[in-house]
């Protein structure tokens, strides 16, 4: 008769506390919410109200046509608030966060 010693936790839980260690952000977030916020406006619907460059002045600035244009493609990860609010603010949903 052969006796083998079987482990009571399996791999994976054997080592999740370190993983979360390692990299707690992504095991305990999505890796979605890790990702870049990446921003555009759509230039049909914008009713150029200045609600977007009002409350986020680091991404977002009105051109000469008066058309909410984008400074920078990617925000940056301490203008994400300021970023949310001018998405939720904009009245034709002009802006397109991917």
């Amino acid at each position: 008769m052969i006796f083998v010693d079987i482990p009571t936790k399996t791999v994976p839980d054997m080592y999740r506390d370190r993983r979360d260690l390692i990299r707690p952000d992504i095991h305990r977030g999505s890796l979605k919410e890790l990702a870049a916020m990446k921003v555009k406006v759509d230039v049909e619907k914008c009713s150029s109200c200045g609600l977007c460059a009002e409350s986020c002045p680091d991404v977002f600035e009105m051109g000469d046509d008066d058309i909410a244009k984008v400074k920078v493609e990617t925000v940056p990860a301490d203008g994400e608030a300021a970023m949310k609010e001018a998405v939720e603010n904009c009245p034709t949903e002009a802006i397109i966060v991917e």
